[in-house]
Protein backbone atom coordinates (compact mmCIF):
# COMPACT_ATOMS: atom_id res chain seq x y z
CA UNK A 1 0.00 0.00 0.00
CA UNK A 2 2.68 2.50 0.78
CA UNK A 3 4.51 1.76 -2.17
CA UNK A 4 0.86 2.36 -4.33
CA UNK A 5 1.08 5.78 -2.40
CA UNK A 6 4.46 6.78 -3.20
CA UNK A 7 4.24 6.22 -6.96
CA UNK A 8 1.34 8.82 -6.94
CA UNK A 9 2.77 11.16 -4.71
CA UNK A 10 6.26 11.25 -6.91
CA UNK A 11 4.39 11.36 -10.35
CA UNK A 12 2.26 14.17 -9.02
CA UNK A 13 5.12 15.87 -7.68
CA UNK A 14 6.72 15.49 -11.07
CA UNK A 15 3.87 17.14 -12.86
CA UNK A 16 3.54 19.93 -9.97
CA UNK A 17 7.56 21.01 -10.64
CA UNK A 18 7.06 21.29 -14.22
CA UNK A 19 4.05 23.62 -13.44
CA UNK A 20 5.18 25.14 -10.51
CA UNK A 21 8.81 26.02 -12.94
CA UNK A 22 6.46 27.93 -15.16
CA UNK A 23 4.66 29.68 -12.98
CA UNK A 24 8.13 30.70 -11.39
CA UNK A 25 8.84 32.35 -14.88
CA UNK A 26 5.34 34.10 -14.74
CA UNK A 27 6.67 35.45 -10.94
CA UNK A 28 9.83 36.58 -12.32
CA UNK A 29 8.34 38.97 -15.18
CA UNK A 30 6.39 40.68 -13.23
CA UNK A 31 9.11 41.40 -10.99
CA UNK A 32 8.14 39.37 -7.92
CA UNK A 33 5.32 41.19 -7.40
CA UNK A 34 2.05 39.56 -5.64
CA UNK A 35 -0.42 42.24 -7.18
CA UNK A 36 1.37 41.85 -10.74
CA UNK A 37 1.34 38.75 -10.34
CA UNK A 38 -2.27 37.62 -9.11
CA UNK A 39 -3.22 40.18 -11.61
CA UNK A 40 -2.08 38.28 -14.12
CA UNK A 41 -3.50 35.31 -13.00
CA UNK A 42 -6.90 36.58 -13.12
CA UNK A 43 -6.64 37.58 -16.63
CA UNK A 44 -4.98 34.46 -17.46
CA UNK A 45 -6.99 32.13 -16.08
CA UNK A 46 -6.25 29.04 -19.16
CA UNK A 47 -3.31 29.55 -18.79
CA UNK A 48 -3.12 29.23 -15.03
CA UNK A 49 -5.76 26.21 -14.84
CA UNK A 50 -6.31 23.09 -17.35
CA UNK A 51 -9.04 21.76 -16.83
CA UNK A 52 -6.95 18.69 -18.40
CA UNK A 53 -5.17 19.00 -14.47
CA UNK A 54 -8.10 17.28 -12.92
CA UNK A 55 -7.67 14.06 -14.76
CA UNK A 56 -5.77 12.35 -12.07
CA UNK A 57 -9.11 12.37 -10.39
CA UNK A 58 -10.23 9.46 -12.50
CA UNK A 59 -8.11 7.56 -10.42
CA UNK A 60 -10.66 7.35 -7.80
CA UNK A 61 -13.26 4.85 -9.89
CA UNK A 62 -10.02 2.77 -9.91
CA UNK A 63 -10.38 2.62 -6.02
CA UNK A 64 -14.13 0.89 -6.45
CA UNK A 65 -11.72 -2.59 -7.78
CA UNK A 66 -8.38 -2.03 -4.99
CA UNK A 67 -5.93 0.53 -4.46
CA UNK A 68 -3.16 -0.97 -7.66
CA UNK A 69 -6.14 -0.24 -10.19
CA UNK A 70 -6.26 3.01 -8.57
CA UNK A 71 -2.54 3.68 -8.59
CA UNK A 72 -2.16 2.96 -12.18
CA UNK A 73 -4.87 4.94 -13.68
CA UNK A 74 -3.82 8.21 -11.35
CA UNK A 75 0.26 7.27 -12.14
CA UNK A 76 -0.89 6.60 -15.86
CA UNK A 77 -2.68 10.24 -16.32
CA UNK A 78 -0.46 11.84 -14.00
CA UNK A 79 2.25 10.79 -16.59
CA UNK A 80 -0.17 12.13 -19.43
CA UNK A 81 -0.03 15.07 -18.26
CA UNK A 82 4.05 15.95 -18.35
CA UNK A 83 4.14 14.54 -21.68
CA UNK A 84 1.47 16.45 -22.52
CA UNK A 85 2.33 19.93 -20.82
CA UNK A 86 2.22 22.87 -23.03
CA UNK A 87 5.65 23.59 -24.82
CA UNK A 88 5.60 26.77 -25.84
CA UNK A 89 8.74 28.72 -27.00
CA UNK A 90 9.79 31.25 -24.91
CA UNK A 91 11.26 34.62 -25.39
CA UNK A 92 12.69 35.33 -22.39
CA UNK A 93 13.16 31.70 -20.00
CA UNK A 94 13.29 31.51 -16.17
CA UNK A 95 16.60 33.43 -15.17
CA UNK A 96 18.22 31.18 -12.80
CA UNK A 97 19.19 34.10 -10.42
CA UNK A 98 19.76 33.66 -6.40
CA UNK A 99 16.46 34.33 -5.50
CA UNK A 100 14.85 31.90 -8.20
CA UNK A 101 16.82 29.38 -6.37
CA UNK A 102 15.81 30.37 -3.26
CA UNK A 103 12.10 30.05 -4.28
CA UNK A 104 12.77 27.22 -5.52
CA UNK A 105 14.04 25.65 -2.58
CA UNK A 106 11.17 26.57 -0.89
CA UNK A 107 8.71 25.30 -3.36
CA UNK A 108 10.16 22.03 -3.05
CA UNK A 109 9.88 22.28 0.53
CA UNK A 110 6.24 23.22 0.97
CA UNK A 111 5.13 20.57 -2.47
CA UNK A 112 6.55 18.16 -0.03
CA UNK A 113 4.62 19.01 2.97
CA UNK A 114 1.39 19.23 1.10
CA UNK A 115 1.73 16.09 -0.79
CA UNK A 116 2.80 14.96 2.63
CA UNK A 117 -0.46 15.37 4.37
CA UNK A 118 -2.31 12.75 3.34
CA UNK A 119 0.00 10.45 5.02
CA UNK A 120 -1.45 11.71 8.18
CA UNK A 121 -4.47 9.54 7.64
CA UNK A 122 -2.51 6.88 6.19
CA UNK A 123 -4.23 4.02 8.30
CA UNK A 124 -7.86 5.63 6.82
CA UNK A 125 -10.20 3.49 4.86
CA UNK A 126 -10.58 6.91 2.54
CA UNK A 127 -6.89 7.45 3.02
CA UNK A 128 -6.36 6.85 -1.15
CA UNK A 129 -9.29 9.13 -1.98
CA UNK A 130 -7.90 11.89 0.17
CA UNK A 131 -4.31 11.30 -1.53
CA UNK A 132 -5.46 11.33 -4.91
CA UNK A 133 -7.74 14.23 -4.67
CA UNK A 134 -4.54 16.14 -2.82
CA UNK A 135 -2.42 15.18 -5.04
CA UNK A 136 -4.83 16.36 -8.31
CA UNK A 137 -5.92 19.76 -6.44
CA UNK A 138 -2.28 20.94 -5.74
CA UNK A 139 -0.93 20.55 -9.25
CA UNK A 140 -4.54 22.44 -10.44
CA UNK A 141 -3.84 25.45 -8.06
CA UNK A 142 0.40 25.18 -8.46
CA UNK A 143 0.02 28.94 -9.41
CA UNK A 144 -1.63 30.00 -6.15
CA UNK A 145 1.21 27.63 -4.35
CA UNK A 146 3.87 29.82 -5.95
CA UNK A 147 2.53 32.65 -4.98
CA UNK A 148 2.12 31.42 -1.18
CA UNK A 149 6.08 30.87 -1.66
CA UNK A 150 6.77 34.42 -2.78
CA UNK A 151 4.90 35.55 0.68
CA UNK A 152 6.67 32.98 2.68
CA UNK A 153 10.15 34.32 1.32
CA UNK A 154 9.10 37.88 1.01
CA UNK A 155 10.68 38.59 4.64
CA UNK A 156 14.24 37.22 4.35
CA UNK A 157 13.97 38.64 0.58
CA UNK A 158 13.51 41.82 2.09
CA UNK A 159 16.44 41.60 4.22
CA UNK A 160 18.57 40.51 2.30
CA UNK A 161 17.69 43.34 -0.57
CA UNK A 162 18.39 45.63 2.66
CA UNK A 163 21.76 44.30 2.96
CA UNK A 164 22.78 44.59 -0.21
CA UNK A 165 20.98 48.12 -1.04
CA UNK A 166 22.90 49.76 1.94
CA UNK A 167 26.33 48.13 1.07
CA UNK A 168 25.80 49.92 -2.54
CA UNK A 169 25.22 53.24 -1.06
CA UNK A 170 27.53 53.77 1.11
CA UNK A 171 29.90 52.04 -1.85
CA UNK A 172 28.75 55.22 -4.02
CA UNK A 173 28.68 57.60 -0.86
CA UNK A 174 32.40 56.72 0.09
CA UNK A 175 33.44 56.97 -4.25
CA UNK A 176 31.82 60.50 -4.10
CA UNK A 177 33.65 61.81 -1.33
CA UNK A 178 36.76 61.13 -3.78
CA UNK A 179 34.91 63.12 -6.95
CA UNK A 180 32.68 60.33 -8.16
CA UNK A 181 29.93 62.32 -10.13
CA UNK A 182 26.58 60.20 -10.48
CA UNK A 183 23.70 61.34 -13.42
CA UNK A 184 20.08 59.93 -12.63
CA UNK A 185 17.71 59.46 -15.64
CA UNK A 186 14.49 58.44 -16.03
CA UNK A 187 11.36 59.10 -17.79
CA UNK A 188 8.46 57.51 -19.98
CA UNK A 189 10.64 57.03 -23.09
CA UNK A 190 14.03 57.78 -24.54
CA UNK A 191 16.02 57.03 -20.55
CA UNK A 192 17.75 54.24 -22.09
CA UNK A 193 18.80 56.07 -25.27
CA UNK A 194 19.88 59.39 -23.85
CA UNK A 195 21.70 56.90 -21.20
CA UNK A 196 24.21 55.34 -23.70
CA UNK A 197 24.92 58.87 -25.97
CA UNK A 198 26.05 60.23 -22.49
CA UNK A 199 28.46 57.34 -21.98
CA UNK A 200 29.55 57.76 -25.52
CA UNK A 201 30.13 61.23 -25.21
CA UNK A 202 31.70 61.05 -21.73
CA UNK A 203 33.62 58.24 -21.99
CA UNK A 204 36.71 59.39 -24.04
CA UNK A 205 37.50 61.95 -21.36
CA UNK A 206 36.07 60.26 -18.07
CA UNK A 207 35.96 56.75 -16.85
CA UNK A 208 32.30 55.92 -16.85
CA UNK A 209 30.19 53.00 -15.46
CA UNK A 210 26.81 53.26 -17.00
CA UNK A 211 24.06 50.74 -16.23
CA UNK A 212 23.67 48.39 -18.81
CA UNK A 213 20.61 47.19 -20.74
CA UNK A 214 17.41 47.96 -18.78
CA UNK A 215 18.86 47.59 -15.75
CA UNK A 216 16.85 50.37 -13.93
CA UNK A 217 15.16 49.29 -10.47
CA UNK A 218 16.54 49.62 -7.12
CA UNK A 219 18.29 45.97 -7.31
CA UNK A 220 19.64 46.25 -10.83
CA UNK A 221 21.17 49.37 -9.65
CA UNK A 222 22.86 48.30 -6.52
CA UNK A 223 23.68 44.65 -8.28
CA UNK A 224 25.85 47.04 -11.04
CA UNK A 225 27.46 49.44 -7.77
CA UNK A 226 28.14 46.49 -5.76
CA UNK A 227 29.68 44.47 -8.31
CA UNK A 228 31.50 46.94 -11.18
CA UNK A 229 31.43 50.21 -9.82
CA UNK A 230 35.70 50.96 -8.56
CA UNK A 231 37.37 53.79 -7.05
CA UNK A 232 38.60 54.02 -10.89
CA UNK A 233 35.55 55.51 -12.39
CA UNK A 234 34.73 59.12 -12.40
CA UNK A 235 30.90 58.63 -13.99
CA UNK A 236 28.23 56.56 -12.77
CA UNK A 237 25.31 57.27 -14.99
CA UNK A 238 22.23 55.37 -13.30
CA UNK A 239 18.84 54.61 -15.28
CA UNK A 240 15.95 54.76 -13.27
CA UNK A 241 13.01 53.01 -13.79
CA UNK A 242 9.22 53.17 -12.01
CA UNK A 243 6.52 51.01 -12.07
CA UNK A 244 4.88 52.14 -8.93
CA UNK A 245 5.33 55.63 -7.12
CA UNK A 246 8.11 55.69 -4.71
CA UNK A 247 10.53 53.86 -6.85
CA UNK A 248 12.02 56.62 -8.24
CA UNK A 249 12.49 58.10 -4.92
CA UNK A 250 14.44 54.94 -3.53
CA UNK A 251 16.40 54.65 -6.53
CA UNK A 252 17.32 58.62 -6.01
CA UNK A 253 18.16 58.39 -2.80
CA UNK A 254 20.34 54.74 -3.52
CA UNK A 255 22.04 57.19 -6.77
CA UNK A 256 22.94 59.87 -4.98
CA UNK A 257 23.21 62.11 -7.96
CA UNK A 258 24.33 65.44 -8.55
CA UNK A 259 23.02 65.48 -12.33
CA UNK A 260 19.34 64.72 -13.46
CA UNK A 261 17.48 63.99 -16.76
CA UNK A 262 13.95 63.55 -17.39
CA UNK A 263 13.56 62.21 -20.79
CA UNK A 264 9.80 62.70 -21.09
CA UNK A 265 6.13 62.37 -19.46
CA UNK A 266 3.74 60.29 -20.84
CA UNK A 267 0.94 57.31 -20.72
CA UNK A 268 3.76 54.93 -20.14
CA UNK A 269 2.66 52.33 -17.35
CA UNK A 270 -0.41 54.25 -16.96
CA UNK A 271 -1.88 50.87 -15.90
CA UNK A 272 0.47 50.27 -12.90
CA UNK A 273 0.57 54.03 -11.89
CA UNK A 274 -3.54 54.76 -12.22
CA UNK A 275 -2.96 58.51 -13.39
CA UNK A 276 -0.79 60.76 -15.91
CA UNK A 277 -0.43 62.69 -12.22
CA UNK A 278 0.94 59.80 -10.39
CA UNK A 279 3.61 59.94 -13.51
CA UNK A 280 4.88 63.08 -12.99
CA UNK A 281 4.95 62.87 -9.39
CA UNK A 282 6.60 59.58 -9.83
CA UNK A 283 9.12 61.28 -11.92
CA UNK A 284 9.07 64.82 -10.25
CA UNK A 285 11.16 62.39 -7.63
CA UNK A 286 14.19 62.30 -9.65
CA UNK A 287 14.54 66.03 -9.07
CA UNK A 288 13.25 65.92 -5.45
CA UNK A 289 16.33 63.50 -4.58
CA UNK A 290 18.50 65.55 -6.43
CA UNK A 291 21.17 67.02 -4.45
CA UNK A 292 20.60 70.75 -3.34
CA UNK A 293 23.87 71.97 -5.47
CA UNK A 294 23.03 69.49 -8.40
CA UNK A 295 21.41 70.42 -11.98
CA UNK A 296 18.76 69.00 -13.92
CA UNK A 297 18.32 68.87 -17.34
CA UNK A 298 14.29 68.78 -18.96
CA UNK A 299 13.05 68.29 -22.16
CA UNK A 300 11.43 70.98 -23.24
CA UNK A 301 9.52 69.34 -26.28
CA UNK A 302 7.59 67.57 -24.07
CA UNK A 303 4.63 69.70 -22.22
CA UNK A 304 4.62 67.87 -18.98
CA UNK A 305 8.55 67.86 -18.33
CA UNK A 306 8.27 71.57 -19.46
CA UNK A 307 6.02 72.27 -16.50
CA UNK A 308 8.26 70.70 -14.16
CA UNK A 309 11.37 73.06 -15.37
CA UNK A 310 8.82 76.08 -14.42
CA UNK A 311 8.34 75.22 -11.49
CA UNK A 312 11.85 73.65 -9.78
CA UNK A 313 13.81 76.06 -7.68
CA UNK A 314 17.13 73.89 -8.26
CA UNK A 315 19.36 75.22 -11.33
CA UNK A 316 18.43 73.56 -14.38
CA UNK A 317 18.86 73.38 -18.13
CA UNK A 318 16.04 72.81 -20.92
CA UNK A 319 16.49 71.04 -24.08
CA UNK A 320 14.89 70.81 -27.26
CA UNK A 321 15.28 69.40 -31.10
CA UNK A 322 12.84 72.14 -32.24
CA UNK A 323 12.15 75.00 -30.05
CA UNK A 324 14.43 77.92 -29.65
CA UNK A 325 12.64 78.80 -26.31
CA UNK A 326 14.71 75.94 -24.98
CA UNK A 327 18.46 76.44 -23.29
CA UNK A 328 19.93 73.99 -26.11
CA UNK A 329 18.00 73.47 -29.12
CA UNK A 330 18.29 72.50 -32.36
CA UNK A 331 18.50 74.50 -35.24
CA UNK A 332 19.40 73.94 -39.31
CA UNK A 333 18.14 70.28 -39.19
CA UNK A 334 18.70 67.94 -42.18
CA UNK A 335 17.70 64.23 -42.31
CA UNK A 336 18.14 61.77 -44.88
CA UNK A 337 18.24 58.32 -45.01
CA UNK A 338 22.01 57.99 -43.86
CA UNK A 339 21.49 60.20 -41.20
CA UNK A 340 21.01 63.59 -39.49
CA UNK A 341 23.24 66.67 -39.52
CA UNK A 342 22.13 69.96 -37.46
CA UNK A 343 23.54 72.60 -35.00
CA UNK A 344 23.23 72.70 -31.25
CA UNK A 345 22.47 76.52 -29.65
CA UNK A 346 24.08 76.13 -26.25
CA UNK A 347 23.27 78.62 -23.55
CA UNK A 348 26.15 80.84 -24.04
CA UNK A 349 25.34 81.29 -27.28
CA UNK A 350 28.56 78.89 -29.10
CA UNK A 351 26.93 76.17 -31.60
CA UNK A 352 28.16 72.47 -31.83
CA UNK A 353 28.02 71.05 -35.15
CA UNK A 354 26.74 67.43 -34.94
CA UNK A 355 26.69 64.65 -38.04
CA UNK A 356 25.84 61.59 -37.13
CA UNK A 357 24.07 58.28 -38.43
CA UNK A 358 21.28 58.66 -35.92
CA UNK A 359 17.41 58.74 -37.82
CA UNK A 360 14.28 60.18 -36.48
CA UNK A 361 13.43 63.30 -34.02
CA UNK A 362 13.51 61.27 -30.91
CA UNK A 363 16.71 60.10 -31.25
CA UNK A 364 17.99 63.43 -32.01
CA UNK A 365 16.07 64.90 -28.82
CA UNK A 366 18.19 61.99 -26.73
CA UNK A 367 21.47 63.13 -28.19
CA UNK A 368 20.89 67.18 -27.27
CA UNK A 369 20.05 65.76 -23.94
CA UNK A 370 23.30 64.03 -23.87
CA UNK A 371 25.09 67.04 -25.48
CA UNK A 372 23.93 69.04 -22.65
CA UNK A 373 25.04 66.82 -20.08
CA UNK A 374 29.05 66.41 -21.50
CA UNK A 375 28.58 70.63 -21.87
CA UNK A 376 27.77 70.75 -18.27
CA UNK A 377 30.76 68.19 -17.75
CA UNK A 378 33.37 70.15 -20.09
CA UNK A 379 33.44 67.97 -22.88
CA UNK A 380 34.73 70.36 -25.65
CA UNK A 381 32.60 70.95 -28.20
CA UNK A 382 35.04 69.88 -30.92
CA UNK A 383 35.37 66.35 -29.12
CA UNK A 384 31.45 65.96 -28.77
CA UNK A 385 30.94 66.79 -32.98
CA UNK A 386 33.84 63.98 -33.54
CA UNK A 387 31.74 61.83 -31.31
CA UNK A 388 28.93 61.99 -32.80
CA UNK A 389 29.86 60.63 -35.92
CA UNK A 390 30.26 57.15 -34.46
CA UNK A 391 27.47 57.36 -32.15
CA UNK A 392 25.39 54.06 -31.87
CA UNK A 393 21.79 53.49 -30.51
CA UNK A 394 21.18 50.98 -27.63
CA UNK A 395 20.20 47.50 -28.52
CA UNK A 396 16.55 47.03 -29.40
CA UNK A 397 15.88 50.61 -29.82
CA UNK A 398 15.57 52.17 -33.25
CA UNK A 399 18.95 50.05 -34.34
CA UNK A 400 19.23 49.59 -38.00
CA UNK A 401 20.74 46.59 -39.10
CA UNK A 402 20.80 45.13 -42.93
CA UNK A 403 20.34 40.92 -43.17
CA UNK A 404 22.99 39.04 -45.56
CA UNK A 405 19.89 38.66 -47.71
CA UNK A 406 19.85 42.28 -48.36
CA UNK A 407 17.03 43.05 -46.54
CA UNK A 408 16.73 46.33 -44.03
CA UNK A 409 15.67 45.67 -40.43
CA UNK A 410 14.48 48.40 -38.19
CA UNK A 411 14.59 46.81 -34.36
CA UNK A 412 12.97 49.15 -32.06
CA UNK A 413 11.24 45.70 -30.30
CA UNK A 414 12.44 46.70 -26.46
CA UNK A 415 9.91 48.97 -25.99
CA UNK A 416 6.70 50.97 -27.41
CA UNK A 417 5.32 54.17 -26.60
CA UNK A 418 2.42 56.57 -28.31
CA UNK A 419 5.72 59.09 -29.60
CA UNK A 420 8.34 55.85 -30.08
CA UNK A 421 6.19 54.27 -32.29
CA UNK A 422 5.06 56.69 -34.38
CA UNK A 423 8.57 58.19 -34.64
CA UNK A 424 9.94 54.49 -36.08
CA UNK A 425 7.06 54.40 -38.54
CA UNK A 426 7.79 57.68 -39.56
CA UNK A 427 11.72 55.98 -40.15
CA UNK A 428 10.38 53.28 -41.90
CA UNK A 429 8.68 55.36 -44.22
CA UNK A 430 11.95 57.45 -45.06
CA UNK A 431 14.18 54.71 -45.80
CA UNK A 432 14.49 53.41 -49.24
CA UNK A 433 13.09 50.01 -50.30
CA UNK A 434 10.58 48.13 -51.85
CA UNK A 435 8.12 46.40 -49.23
CA UNK A 436 7.80 48.36 -46.05
CA UNK A 437 6.53 45.99 -43.24
CA UNK A 438 5.44 46.33 -39.90
CA UNK A 439 5.60 43.11 -37.34
CA UNK A 440 4.19 44.45 -34.10
CA UNK A 441 1.38 43.63 -30.95
CA UNK A 442 0.92 47.55 -30.19
CA UNK A 443 0.82 49.12 -27.67
CA UNK A 444 0.47 47.97 -24.00
CA UNK A 445 0.47 49.05 -19.79
CA UNK A 446 -1.42 52.61 -21.29
CA UNK A 447 -4.52 52.01 -18.94
CA UNK A 448 -7.97 53.40 -19.92
CA UNK A 449 -6.07 55.30 -22.91
CA UNK A 450 -4.74 51.46 -24.39
CA UNK A 451 -7.61 51.24 -26.55
CA UNK A 452 -7.61 54.46 -28.36
CA UNK A 453 -3.73 54.80 -28.55
CA UNK A 454 -3.47 51.43 -30.07
CA UNK A 455 -6.20 52.82 -33.04
CA UNK A 456 -4.48 55.80 -33.60
CA UNK A 457 -1.54 54.11 -33.84
CA UNK A 458 -3.46 51.32 -36.29
CA UNK A 459 -4.61 54.45 -38.40
CA UNK A 460 -0.76 55.85 -38.98
CA UNK A 461 0.54 52.57 -39.86
CA UNK A 462 -1.94 52.06 -42.92
CA UNK A 463 -0.90 55.29 -44.19
CA UNK A 464 2.88 54.53 -44.01
CA UNK A 465 3.23 50.40 -44.31
CA UNK A 466 2.91 48.35 -47.14
CA UNK A 467 2.49 45.32 -45.21
CA UNK A 468 1.35 44.71 -41.32
CA UNK A 469 1.66 41.58 -39.29
CA UNK A 470 0.14 42.06 -35.71
CA UNK A 471 1.08 40.03 -33.25
CA UNK A 472 -1.80 38.46 -31.33
CA UNK A 473 -5.28 38.43 -32.25
CA UNK A 474 -6.90 39.78 -28.90
CA UNK A 475 -4.37 42.18 -28.36
CA UNK A 476 -4.19 43.61 -31.53
CA UNK A 477 -7.95 44.23 -31.66
CA UNK A 478 -7.96 48.05 -31.68
CA UNK A 479 -5.12 47.96 -34.49
CA UNK A 480 -7.15 45.69 -36.48
CA UNK A 481 -10.11 47.40 -35.93
CA UNK A 482 -8.11 50.84 -37.43
CA UNK A 483 -7.09 49.60 -40.69
CA UNK A 484 -10.44 47.74 -41.54
CA UNK A 485 -12.29 51.44 -40.99
CA UNK A 486 -9.55 53.17 -43.43
CA UNK A 487 -9.92 50.23 -45.46
CA UNK A 488 -6.33 48.74 -45.27
CA UNK A 489 -5.80 45.92 -47.98
CA UNK A 490 -6.66 42.40 -45.93
CA UNK A 491 -4.60 40.64 -48.42
CA UNK A 492 -1.73 42.98 -47.08
CA UNK A 493 -2.59 41.97 -43.04
CA UNK A 494 -1.96 38.54 -41.13
CA UNK A 495 -2.42 38.68 -37.87
CA UNK A 496 -0.22 36.14 -35.89
CA UNK A 497 -1.16 33.76 -32.33
CA UNK A 498 2.45 34.81 -31.56
CA UNK A 499 5.93 36.24 -32.37
CA UNK A 500 7.49 33.33 -34.00
CA UNK A 501 4.74 32.32 -36.27
CA UNK A 502 4.42 36.24 -37.58
CA UNK A 503 8.17 36.36 -37.83
CA UNK A 504 7.77 32.71 -40.08
CA UNK A 505 5.27 34.13 -42.16
CA UNK A 506 7.39 37.40 -42.70
CA UNK A 507 10.26 35.49 -44.04
CA UNK A 508 8.13 33.68 -46.16
CA UNK A 509 7.45 37.04 -48.02
CA UNK A 510 10.61 39.15 -47.47
CA UNK A 511 13.04 39.73 -50.79
CA UNK A 512 16.12 41.86 -51.05
CA UNK A 513 15.60 45.38 -51.02
CA UNK A 514 12.13 44.99 -48.52
CA UNK A 515 12.69 46.91 -45.25
CA UNK A 516 11.07 45.55 -41.59
CA UNK A 517 10.04 47.68 -38.36
CA UNK A 518 10.12 45.07 -35.57
CA UNK A 519 7.95 47.72 -33.17
CA UNK A 520 7.50 46.23 -29.67
CA UNK A 521 8.36 42.71 -28.72
CA UNK A 522 6.07 41.59 -25.49
CA UNK A 523 7.68 39.45 -22.89
CA UNK A 524 6.03 35.65 -22.76
CA UNK A 525 3.35 36.68 -20.27
CA UNK A 526 1.31 38.24 -22.30
CA UNK A 527 1.22 35.27 -25.10
CA UNK A 528 -1.92 34.64 -26.12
Amino acid sequence: MIIYALLISITAFGYFYFKAMKALQMLQLNSYRNERYTKWMSENKSKVRFLSDILPLFGLLGLLINPMVATIITVALFGLLIQLRPKVKEKKPLAMTDRVKRLIRTTLILGIILLAIPYVFFAKTWFFYFLILMSTVICFRAYFVILLVNIINQPFEKKINRGFVNQARNKIDNYKKNGLKVIGITGSYGKTSTKYFINQLLSHQYNTLMTPGSYNTTIGVTLVANRDLSPLHEVFIAEMGAKEIGDIKELGELAQHEIAVLTAIGPQHLETMGSLENIRKTKYELIDTLADDGVAFFNYDNEIVRDCAKVTKKRNFTYSAKDENADYYVSDLKISARGSKFVVNTPNGSKIEIETKLLGELNILNLVAAIAVADELGVPHQQMSGLARTLKTAEHRLEIKKTAAGITIIDDAFNSNPVGSKAAVEILKMIEGNTKFLITPGMVELGDEEYDLNYKFGKYAAENCDYIILIGKKQTEPIQKALADVNFPTDKLFVAKDFFEGNAHFQTLAKAGDVVLYENDLPDTYNE
